[in-house]
Order: C-alpha cells, then structure tokens, then sequence
C-alpha cells in the first residue's frame, strides 16, 4: 500500500486496519505506531530522512530488528518492546550515519539498515543521469532495465519522476546489503565518467555482473576458490575503503573492454 497524500490519522488507522489487521493484528499496532514517531520524526529531526525518497514501512521494521538483534543488550523481541522503546528504537537506527559505522557497527550490519532504510547519498539520482546519458542499452539490475530513451527525452535529471523510477529499480533488489553495495558501484561508476568526461558505453551496464566481477577479485586476492563461494557475507562485512578498491577496479575493467583505445597521448580513465 502506498501512501503518497497527507492523509488524517484516521485514514491512516483506516488503512492498517483493513489491509493488516485481519492477517497481522500486531502489524497494524506497530506499523501505525512507527507512522507516528516518524511523522513526528522529520518535523524535528528532518537530517535524519536525508537520502530517504520513500520511507518503506515493512523494511524500517526490517532495520529495527537487524539492530535488536546485534546492538541490543536485551532478551526481548520485537513485538515485545513498549512503545517508547519503540520510539527510542527508531531514532538508533534512522541515526546510522553514511560512512562512518554508527557505535563500532560491523560494515554488514551498516550495509544491511542502510539499505533497508532505502537510503542513498547526496546527489544520487543525478549520479544515476550521468551514467545513462553515457548508456545508450541503459543500466541493468536485477534482470531489468532502465533505458536510455525515452527516459532521458521525457525527464530531466532533478525531477522527482526520474528519481522514482530509479527507486523502482532499486527495489527489485530483496537484500538491503546487496543495495546498498549496488549504490555504491553507482557512486563510483558515474564519478570516473565525471572525471573522464569522453568515455561512453557501447553496451548496457549490467550493474549485477560489476558487483559479481569486484567479488571475483576480492575472493581471488584473498585466495578463494571463486568456483565454490558465492556467499558474499565476507564482502559485505569488509570496510568501504577497501571494498571500494575492487568495486573501482571492476568499473575500470569494465570500461576499458567497452570503450574505443584512447589515443597514446591521452591520459584516460582517472580515478584518482
């Protein structure tokens, strides 16, 4: 269910209600209690939703209990928590900071409530414009694509249209770990283009395959078998200053086998 008007308490009770309460009474009691402390929220704390186009109810919950489970020092559930420790809850985990691990976090466990607060870094919708004007088969995630055209003829990079349907993309993707590392491959893609502003891609940028070949490199530094691991919880749970080495590096390799030679006095690809 999208709410997407103001609507009044009641309405919103309303909602919860007839949607959630005949199969999960006790999910439209904590839904519609974390509506209010988030409403109440962003009239006073507004810096805490930076990064946040749509604030998905279910995943926040989802954030809630990754951060009971591995920072809390209680034997309590969820669903057992009084409604100011509810609120108390929510205010730790809408405070994980961007990209400095909130209170000794572990890297995955960052990755995880970032991405399930759905939240990006400053300038990221434009970030996703410049790799698509650079794209003409557009970008790929999850087995979909967002095409060059029309979107690039029917939008322009600052509306909020362009950046819901990249938000669209973006949820295809079921683990918030593997988001947000997705979003960071972004980030570092569109910030080589920036910097080398002649390059264009030939094909589309399947960012699934970048991530998959960073992983490659990172098991094969480590001298992992790559046939035989597929778990990325070790990647995930890695610093960003160093998961972004081999995310840069997939980028570069990708780049380099997409793109004309450059002539042998031009300096190319800098990502310094």
């Amino acid at each position: 269910m999208l709410i997407d008007v103001p609507l009044t308490p009641r309405e919103v009770h309303q909602i919860l209600y007839t949607k959630l309460q005949p199969y999960d009474v006790y999910q439209a009691v904590l839904q519609q209690e974390i509506i209010v402390y988030l409403g109440k929220l962003i009239t006073t704390h507004k810096h805490l939703f930076s990064g946040i186009l749509k604030i998905r109810i279910g995943w926040v919950i989802r954030a809630m209990q990754l951060y009971m489970d591995n920072y809390m020092k209680t034997t309590k559930t969820l669903d057992e928590l009084s409604p100011s420790d509810v609120r108390k809850m929510i205010i730790k985990v809408m405070s994980v900071g961007d990209k400095t691990p909130h209170e000794n976090m572990h890297p995955i466990h960052h990755r995880q409530i970032y991405g399930s607060l759905c939240r990006v870094p400053d300038n990221f919708y434009e970030r996703v414009w410049i790799i698509l004007s650079k794209t003409p088969r557009g970008i790929v995630v999850a087995g979909h694509r967002l095409p060059q055209q029309p979107t690039l003829s029917d939008m322009t990079k600052h509306e909020l249209n362009f950046s819901l349907l990249v938000e669209q993309l973006l949820n295809r993707l079921d683990r918030p770990e593997y988001r947000h590392i997705i979003v960071e491959m972004i980030m570092i893609v569109s910030t080589i283009l920036q910097r080398n502003t002649e390059l264009t891609f030939d094909g589309e940028v399947d960012l699934d395959q970048l991530v998959a070949n960073a992983f490659t490199l990172f098991q094969k530094d480590r001298q992992e078998d790559c046939e035989k691991s597929d778990d990325m919880k070790t990647f995930y749970d890695t610093t960003h200053n160093i998961t972004v080495r081999y995310l840069a590096r997939s980028a570069v390799n990708y780049i380099l086998s997409s793109v004309p030679p450059a002539n042998d006095n031009q300096e190319f690809c800098n990502v310094s």
